[in-house]
């Protein structure tokens, strides 16, 4: 056996050392190469599992189901550094798709700065607020979701769906690609039912119950000459319960009438002039608004017997979608349906009316304030002008209509609640990539510069050009056509690499945030889940952290609108280390988190909790004053 040369090794590895510096060591020896530098999560717990502290120039990957606190567990991770970026994938909603304003319904693509839009809380109320951000980009892959009357809607492929899941009234928020994929495996669809209600209860407008039920009765039947600007009321009624309701309305108001027409034929002094429902109505408290409904029934309403849906019927469609608002601030869902009726023969008490316009009918159920994505229709979209549009809401989630038909839906980034976990939006960088490989190139490109943290939201959104161009190809051509399989696997074979000597170079962290799916004909024992991506980034990561949501937190429920017993204000969260290179493994703690205050030691559990609850008291003492 030839005998080792000491010296010629040594002396090589010096070579290379000066070359490389801190590429040469010996194992067991106190070199500063051996040292990882580390950074703080700000959380003591989790620091603790993963060796103190996050590592430098590693690739780490944080997956759980949804809600479970991935993405906000990474805001926490980006209030530690001055600056770090962020690269989640664009989600948007096209330009048909309409916004409430105050007092009109808007399409997304003519919103103007300044303008307010009616945002939805957790607790299920709508408030009127001025959006953080208006997105207006390049529409990439968008589909189209679709129930009879029930639901329409636009999105792309990563737009954050607002959902409830069954038997549940908790609300989750999850990218819609998640849905469709479920969607597509599962022949019932997908278990969840998207909030149709809201409670919206506005400042009030100045008028009695009575003047509110009498100019109810006024748009609907009155009339006013066209050239004068008199008071003056004319309601011709042929159905006899309409002139009893009439008189009664008259009578209660304390204003004179006088008949004529065979006594069919009212003429009166009105308390305003007016048609149609004026825009401030739209500011009506709860209270007033569930009186026009009342009134509504008794003339261009119906209600037939019990167990029937309620409708509301009108030529005019400005007054059409006041009545849907009213239903659906009343926390009773209700679309529009279009109907054209010219070339019927109606007839009311043997005379016959003839109709020449498209009428209006807005419909309601009593319980139906959720829509379920069970049997929805998937069809790929193509948006006309090529852009999609998106809102930046403080709580995340906003009231959409589109064809009449109204949701909550979801936005795309959340600076504000990056905010609440110590993020100084201004100094947190965000790229939204339309492809894969976008997404590495800027990542590797940003940490040559030296950016000290990056986050990839999420690894099933990474997929290759190639393959979102031919979805697009058959939606021109009206074809089928898949996607092939590993399309993400392939560009983490491919880019994994460079970007894993780019970050050791310059102690740049990244962290991938996966999904988990269930893997298909798994053992009734050990794990079924797994994560999409390949096996690449398993093997490359130095840390991968499950997270998974424990339990709630929960306080009792305080709002007159919501009649839950308890309410939801944060969740427990179990970080799991399931691989390590940095530290042991299979290390796990819990963490409280609070939706409003961010994350919290054990030990300010309960004086957090409490201080919430006194928040939520007063707040809710002085809706109802």
């Amino acid at each position: 056996m030839k005998q080792l040369n000491k010296e010629g090794i040594l002396r090589l590895c010096n070579e290379i050392d000066k070359k490389e510096k801190g590429s040469v060591y010996s194992l067991g020896s106190k070199s500063d190469a051996l040292k990882i530098p580390r950074w703080s999560t700000g959380l003591t717990d989790l620091d603790n599992i993963i060796g103190g502290g996050v590592p430098c120039g590693r690739t780490i990957e944080i997956f759980g189901a949804e809600s479970a606190g991935k993405t906000t567990l990474a805001y926490q991770m980006c209030a530690q550094h001055e600056m770090c970026l962020d690269i989640p994938i664009e989600g948007c909603v096209d330009k048909d798709t309409e916004y409430f304003n105050g007092y009109k319904w808007k399409k997304i693509s003519q919103y103007t700065e300044g303008e307010l839009v009616l945002q939805y809380n957790q607790d299920g109320t709508a408030t009127l607020e001025k959006p953080l951000k208006y997105h207006k980009k390049d529409a990439v892959t968008m589909w189209r979701v679709q129930t009879k009357n029930r639901l329409d809607m636009v999105i792309s492929e990563y737009h954050n769906v607002v959902y409830k899941p069954v038997n549940s009234s908790g609300i989750i928020i999850k990218p819609f690609h998640e849905i469709r994929e479920r969607m597509q495996k599962n022949k019932e669809g997908f278990a969840g039912n998207i909030p149709k209600t809201f409670c919206y209860d506005g400042r009030g407008i100045e008028l009695e119950d009575n003047i509110i039920r009498l100019m109810v009765a006024i748009f609907a039947d009155g009339s006013f000459q066209k050239h004068n600007k008199s008071k003056q009321c004319y309601m011709g009624l042929i159905k006899k319960r309409k002139r009893r309701r009439i008189k009664m309305l008259l009578s209660e108001c304390g204003i004179q009438y006088r008949l004529s027409n065979d006594k069919k034929f009212f003429i009166f002094d009105a308390p305003f002039r007016g048609k149609h429902y004026p825009k401030k109505w739209y500011s009506m408290s709860n209270r007033q608004l569930m009186i026009v409904l009342d009134e509504m029934k008794h003339w261009d309403g119906c209600q037939y017997e019990v167990g029937h849906v309620p409708s509301f019927t009108t030529i005019h469609k400005r007054d059409a979608d006041f009545i849907q608002f009213a239903y659906t601030a009343c926390g009773y869902a209700a679309y529009i349906s279009v109907r054209d009726r010219s070339w019927e023969d109606r007839y009311i008490e043997g005379r016959k009316i003839n109709t020449d316009k498209l009428s209006y009918v807005v419909c309601s159920g009593i319980k139906s304030n959720i829509v379920s994505l069970r049997k929805a229709w998937v069809n790929p979209f193509i948006p006309e002008d090529g852009k999609m549009y998106c809102f930046t809401m403080k709580s995340g989630m906003w009231v959409m209509r589109r064809n009449d038909k109204i949701i909550v839906t979801g936005n795309t980034f959340d600076s504000e609640r990056a905010k609440l976990f110590g993020n100084r939006p201004k100094q947190m960088l965000v790229y939204r990539a339309r492809y894969g490989e976008k997404a590495f190139n800027r990542a590797i490109r940003f940490a040559e510069e030296g950016i000290p943290l990056i986050v990839i939201d999420s690894v099933p959104s990474l997929q290759p050009k190639d393959d979102i161009d031919k979805i697009r190809k058959a939606v021109n051509t009206d074809s089928e056509q898949e996607m092939r399989i590993g399309g993400v696997a392939r560009l983490m074979d491919k880019y994994l690499p460079t970007l894993e000597d780019v970050i050791e170079q310059t102690g740049t962290t990244v962290i991938f945030i996966n999904q988990i799916r269930d893997k298909m004909n798994a053992l009734p024992f050990g794990d079924n889940i797994q994560t999409p991506g390949g096996h690449k980034l398993k093997h490359s990561a130095s840390l991968r952290i499950q997270v998974a949501r424990k339990g709630w937190i929960e306080i009792p429920n305080h709002n007159p609108f919501n009649t839950e017993a308890k309410e939801r204000i944060g969740i427990v969260m179990k970080v799991k280390v399931v691989k390590s290179k940095v530290c042991n493994p299979m290390q796990s703690c819990e963490i409280p988190m609070f939706f409003e205050k961010g994350f919290v030691d054990f030990a300010d559990l309960d004086s957090t909790r409490k201080e919430i609850m006194e928040e939520h008291k007063k707040k809710y003492k002085e809706m109802l004053e």
